[in-house]
């Protein structure tokens, strides 16, 4: 029987993954999203890889005052951004409030990963239906970012999306009852082809779906293909290609 899980759970390891990915540029890591964010190094450090600038912050804090003061500058800098914040400060992160910890991160998600690009659309819309562009030629369709996504079947066919038939061309009906198995492996393969990281546990897609952390783990699969696009059009640019070359002069 699957383990007791809450949202706070599933959204603490997502959520560690997230910003794990792009703190191992730097050798660094969250190990506990509750406790390692409270001096304001690795919130700072991670602020500066997801927005490219520079945030002030002194490196080995010792004091309570000065680990405010990291995380004073480090909720200064989002909403220098633009970026509402709600109910939480500097001191709510020093003393390892979790469910505060969590809003922030997920309000970093949504404005530097989920955000991007959406238009007039709110962001679960506009991905649900890039998704659902996606997978409409398998015959499936998703209605959310739940239990639609606890069969496999979803999963499988979004990654088979970004390079149709690699996945062995598989049947999707033909995936069995084995939903944790199914999804791991897809997982699997999306990470060793498109180096989308496994932030999400199959496990918790399968048994306990939590919405912010599917939709922050399935946003990958939309930034690669819009970075892969980005990349060819570059490659084609290069060459010479003449849909994107002028001609001028005599």
């Amino acid at each position: 029987l699957p383990t007791k899980r809450t949202w706070i759970d599933v959204q603490k390891k997502t959520f560690t993954g997230w910003a794990n990915s792009f703190l191992s540029g730097r050798l660094l890591k969250i190990d506990d999203l509750e406790t390692d964010l409270a001096d304001g190094v690795l919130l700072c450090n991670l602020l500066e890889e997801i927005s490219g600038k520079s945030v002030t912050h002194g490196k080995k804090p010792r004091m309570r005052i000065q680990m405010v003061e990291n995380n004073s500058n480090a909720i200064n800098f989002v909403l220098s951004a633009g970026i509402k914040l709600v109910g939480i400060g500097a001191e709510d992160i020093v003393d390892k409030k979790l469910k505060l910890i969590l809003g922030l991160i997920w309000t970093l998600i949504l404005r530097y990963q989920i955000q991007q690009g959406v238009g007039d659309d709110s962001p679960k819309k506009a991905l649900l239906e890039w998704v659902n562009n996606q997978i409409r030629p398998y015959g499936l369709q998703v209605a959310n970012f739940t239990k639609d996504w606890q069969d496999s079947r979803a999963l499988n066919a979004l990654a088979d999306s970004l390079q149709p038939g690699l996945l062995a061309g598989r049947n999707l009906d033909s995936l069995g009852d084995d939903h944790v198995g199914q999804l791991d492996k897809a997982m699997d393969y999306s990470q060793y082809n498109f180096e989308i990281p496994k932030i999400l546990d199959p496990e918790d897609m399968a048994n306990f779906p939590e919405e912010l952390s599917n939709i922050t783990y399935i946003s990958y699969f939309r930034d690669w293909l819009e970075n892969k696009a980005e990349k060819e059009r570059l490659r084609l640019l290069r060459s010479g290609y003449p849909a994107y070359c002028y001609a001028y002069g005599p």
